[in-house]
């Protein structure tokens, strides 16, 4: 449910509630600590951004800096109050910075975002990954490569991966591949206060028009 009612006198739109049966196109986050977290974000062009180290339905980029916002199925990491679907928050380096469970079309308010410190982060060339789960005739499900590029201009499979058994290399999503190793070198540090890096302006945009 999200504010904003049924018709009132004279066919004008007044206070209640309604109900959100779609995804948003865009997102307003405000009153966060970390100042790139701040800002509009806009639906991923293609809808699904497959550069992030999730298996996502939808994601949504930040007009200004590269923070994103996310709602991803959970595969192979323990998610906030055991949930099967997350929101996520993730910063310019592709590490999750704040979740929520992804029951809805549109995230919770501020006190609902859990700080997470988790292994996701962007690929780089020469980081060790495990594939998540199988693809028949491909791979098997947790064979160890390396990866050798991230940016492929294939906008569906810009990771290039190499599998340390037979030297085959295979495009994909960035989604299917895990941390072999976790890198606490790149994981959120968990110091900062979660009050006050929570977004406490968080706004979904339903409509490109006013």
């Amino acid at each position: 449910l999200v504010p904003g009612g049924g018709p009132g006198a004279g066919g004008r739109r007044r206070g209640g509630w309604g109900v959100v049966d779609e995804w948003p196109k865009g997102f307003f986050i405000g009153g966060s600590a970390i100042d790139e977290m701040n800002g509009l974000y806009v639906r991923h062009p293609y809808g699904i951004d497959h550069t992030l180290p999730h298996h996502c339905e939808l994601s949504w980029e930040n007009v200004d800096t590269e923070f994103k916002i996310a709602s991803a199925h959970v595969r192979n990491w323990h998610a906030v109050e055991d949930a099967t679907k997350e929101w996520l928050i993730v910063d310019e380096q592709g590490r999750d910075r704040l979740a929520t469970p992804g029951i809805h079309y549109i995230p919770g308010s501020a006190r609902a975002w859990h700080v997470v410190n988790r292994p996701f982060k962007s690929w780089r060339r020469g980081d060790q990954a495990v594939t998540v789960a199988a693809e028949a005739g491909w791979w098997e499900e947790g064979e160890l490569g390396t990866v050798i590029a991230s940016s492929l201009s294939d906008r569906e499979r810009p990771v290039l991966w190499e599998r340390r058994s037979d030297g085959r290399r295979f495009g994909m999503g960035a989604w299917r591949l895990y941390p072999a190793i976790a890198d606490e070198g790149r994981v959120a540090t968990g110091d900062e206060d979660d009050d006050a890096i929570r977004p406490w302006q968080i706004i979904a945009i339903m409509s490109q028009t006013r």
